[in-house]
């Protein structure tokens, strides 16, 4: 059975991956880099390494004969946030689905992008299907092949056969028998998608706020966290502090979550959107201070990935310090070997890591590692792994 994959980023790539255990699995993205890369007997991401060989996905230009010849389809395309439009960017899987549904109107067509809630019912396709994805930075290939819940957000929930072939999927894919499967409408699929990284968004918001308390009171934001944390009915988790919460899905989804509520009555989606906004200017506060008690010089930053071993740089939480302390003035340079312009948002790139530390008086580094471990004196980070 052959399922279609548009889309072969980070959650196309690693479903490819998948699903090549009990199917054949064609793939296509407008990236000729992407396309070649399946040929290659590297993976396009390090957490699928072991898993990958070189046409596990078969690369396809014909689009409509690879839908005409597929059981399934999948649209990982990427939804950015307008803020023209107070909203996602859907014209990729718009175009996506007329094409496939035109194609073959018998074909599945399973979308994983992350869409407002509304879009999937809008085409009033019987066999278009929101299959929301919910991938951790680095631990993809894990989590895609392990899933936490299944959900399937369906045109019809009284449509059975639809459900017999959404069946047949999970089926094809041994890691994913015996997970939790829930049926529902594609409205409340879309919002489970969007619900959930808001959620995570304003826990993350949530914890550097404590560490903001934390810092303006003297106290060591470790040890209140570890309290809190032990209460069981909190955990341990997604609480470590950060200049801020970034990468491919939270800013975008909690934004989109929050222009979705127009009209209805809230207050707590909205004010997690702007957390993120107060926690860069306090954490700049904190930076000018200690730069000041130090008559610094530079202030060097030190990568601009949100976790140790991501690979993803868009949508940074570096970004927004980097523009409030250009707007002061701050002489600053970076060190991100995922960038490979001279220039990033008008501040120096530094390539040698030598000179980068050496040139540097004050450094703030979102995460701690070994490689800058050693020069821990002149770091600023929130990090709990700083020590």
């Amino acid at each position: 059975m052959k399922t279609l994959i548009l889309g072969l980023g980070y959650v196309g790539f690693h479903l490819g991956v998948a699903l090549s255990d009990g199917f054949e699995v064609l793939g296509y993205d407008v990236d000729p880099a992407k396309m070649a890369a399946l040929s290659s007997p590297t993976s396009l991401f390090p957490d699928a390494q072991g898993k990958w060989k070189p046409n596990l996905i078969i690369p396809v230009t014909d689009l409509e004969k690879a839908a005409k010849e597929s059981e399934f389809a999948f649209l990982a395309l990427p939804t950015d946030f307008s803020p023209e439009k107070n909203a996602f960017d859907v014209e990729g899987p718009k175009e996506a689905i007329r094409l496939l549904s035109e194609a073959n109107p018998d074909l599945v067509i399973l979308i994983k992008s992350t869409v407002p809630v509304g879009f999937t019912k809008s085409f009033r396709l019987r066999n278009t299907v929101f299959f929301p994805e919910f991938l951790r930075e680095s631990s993809a290939m894990e989590d895609i092949e392990n899933p936490s819940r299944i959900i399937f957000g369906l045109p019809s929930l009284e449509d059975e056969n639809m459900k017999v072939r959404l069946l047949s999927l999970v089926e094809g894919v041994p890691s994913w028998k015996g997970r939790p499967l829930l049926w529902m409408s594609s409205d409340e699929a879309e919002s489970v998608k969007l619900f959930s990284n808001t959620y995570l968004a304003m826990r993350v918001a949530f914890f550097n706020e404590l560490d903001t308390y934390a810092m303006a009171k003297g106290m060591d934001a470790s040890r209140i966290i570890k309290g809190v944390g032990l209460d069981p009915r909190i955990g341990d988790f997604y609480n470590k502090p950060s200049f801020g919460y970034g990468g491919y899905c939270l800013p975008k989804d909690s934004k989109q979550m929050a222009a979705s509520y127009d009209g209805v009555p809230e207050t707590l989606i909205s004010a997690t959107v702007s957390a993120n906004q107060t926690r860069a200017k306090a954490i700049v506060k904190a930076i000018i201070d200690r730069y000041e008690q130090e008559e610094a010089k530079t202030i060097g930053i030190y990568r601009l990935v949100m976790e140790k071993n991501s690979k993803n740089i868009r949508n940074s939480s570096l970004d927004a310090l980097i523009s409030l302390l250009k707007e002061k003035g701050y002489p600053l340079s970076l060190y991100e070997p995922l960038v490979h312009d001279a220039e990033y948002r008008g501040v120096r790139v530094e390539k040698d890591f030598t000179a980068f530390v050496s040139t540097s008086d004050l450094i703030i580094a979102n995460r701690i590692d070994e490689k800058i471990l050693p020069w821990k004196d002149k770091v600023f980070t929130r990090d709990p792994k700083k020590d």
